[in-house]
């Protein structure tokens, strides 16, 4: 029943840009051949260091950018949408095992799943909605175990494109 929003990647430019590519050429160009005297058997200690240093920064610095990305685009969705706190009226688990479809066996992981009450503004736009059903990842249903109610931020054009706050965190 719930449709949770589609975060897409938008391209906006960037006025750090003239400063970071000149400079991060600069460090590219030395990493580079540092990398190519390593690879040519000419490399020093220093230029094993500077690419095992390289390597991992460069890995380092992807997970936050992308990271930092997400969660930008996440936080200016959640200002655009009105909250509301809703019941939590039932909660489930379907179990975690096996089964054989003839072809191969297959591994089916446990889903979670919470039944919340509609609120005035679900209501309004889908009448006939008694419950709607969520299914949620086990951190967020375990934050949610103690709990009666629950936050929720959703689009006032459609109400049932929602996120739980346990999950926009």
């Amino acid at each position: 029943m719930r449709v949770r929003p589609a975060f897409g990647k938008k391209y906006q430019p960037d006025c750090y840009g003239c400063i970071f590519i000149p400079v991060a050429g600069v460090i590219g160009y030395f990493i580079c051949t540092s990398i190519l005297r390593v690879v040519g058997g000419n490399g020093s200690r220093l230029d094993q260091a500077i690419c095992i240093v390289a390597l991992i920064g460069l890995v380092i610095f992807i997970i936050l950018a992308l990271r930092d990305e997400n969660r930008k685009e996440i936080l200016d969705w959640k200002r655009t949408c009105k909250y509301s706190e809703v019941a939590i009226m039932s909660r489930g688990c379907s179990r975690e095992g096996w089964y054989d479809d003839g072809n191969e066996i297959r591994h089916v992981r446990p889903i979670y799943h919470l039944d919340l009450d509609p609120n005035a503004d679900q209501r309004a736009t889908y009448p006939h909605i008694k419950v709607i059903r969520v299914d949620v990842f086990s951190r967020v249903y375990a934050r949610l175990q103690e709990r009666n109610t629950v936050s929720i931020y959703y689009k006032s054009e459609n109400p049932l494109i929602f996120m739980l706050e346990e999950e926009l965190s």
